[in-house]
């Protein structure tokens, strides 16, 4: 298949090159800055790229990884660049479907990736959970075979589905990883390396998969070691912001301890 992409981020990067991996034709990508584009249009071989969108050429699958935001500014016009016969999916977690239908499109659909991608980093397909949805059912036929043929690890969702899905991830990633960066800054504070926490990080990931997470929680909060988190309290004394999200999760965790 012959896919345009818009889009030049993370998860642009590696999806557009994963299709070109598998065989498809990828017949151009779009993104706001030049730079991205040509970068990305080197990684695939020179490919035709733009920061103009109504010069990006037509194509069987138009494959949207833009910030939401970008994605509904953009997506009337993203439409109207393509065949009537094009099917249009993007690939945010909490974007409904219908924006396409609401915008004109009449075969559309959504491909989110259950992972969190960096763009100089490689990712393992085999690991990555696809998720799809489309408006017909042969579309969404196409969608689980192309995400099959990516991943092998692939479900049906609704749009509403999708959304508390990426609700979840938020909190299982983006917020797991700002922890580990308050981590790292109070290791750099004693002159230690964050590496130190890895078999800590390791530990902690091996038993969720092994237990509920509830269940593997263990911590002064979880004990009610008040002596433990006062005392932590009082070397967070000077960042408030630290100190409110240490006394919040803690309160969370003793609420939801079995």
């Amino acid at each position: 298949m012959k896919f345009a992409v818009f889009g030049a981020g993370h998860v642009a990067t590696h999806f557009s090159m994963r299709l070109a991996q598998l065989g498809h034709e990828i017949a151009g990508v779009y993104s706001r800055t030049q730079a991205s584009a040509e970068t990305l249009s080197e990684k695939l071989g020179g490919v035709f790229c733009t920061t103009d969108i109504s010069r990006m050429p037509h194509a069987d699958v138009c494959l949207v990884a833009l910030t939401d935001g970008a994605l509904q500014e953009h997506c009337s016009q993203i439409v109207e660049t393509q065949c009537r016969n094009t099917l249009f999916v993007h690939t945010a977690g909490s974007i409904d479907m219908n924006i396409w239908h609401n915008n004109g499109a009449e075969r559309f659909g959504v491909l989110y990736p259950m992972q969190t991608f960096s763009k100089n980093s490689s990712i393992d397909w085999n690991t990555v959970t696809l998720f799809v949805e489309a408006a017909s059912q042969s579309d969404t036929d196409l969608l689980y075979n192309l995400a099959y043929a990516m991943s092998g690890r692939v479900y049906r969702s609704t749009s509403e589905q999708r959304l508390k899905m990426h609700l979840a991830a938020v909190f299982c990633c983006n917020f797991v990883n700002n922890m580990f960066s308050v981590s790292n800054s109070l290791l750099t504070e004693i002159g230690l390396p964050f590496d130190i926490m890895y078999p800590l990080i390791d530990e902690t990931i091996r038993k969720s998969r092994l237990m509920p997470p509830v269940k593997a929680q263990t911590g002064p909060a979880v004990r009610g070691d008040r002596n433990v988190m006062e005392k932590h309290l009082d070397m967070l004394e000077d960042r408030k912001l630290w100190s409110q999200i240490y006394q919040l999760v803690s309160q969370n965790i003793q609420d939801i301890k079995e």
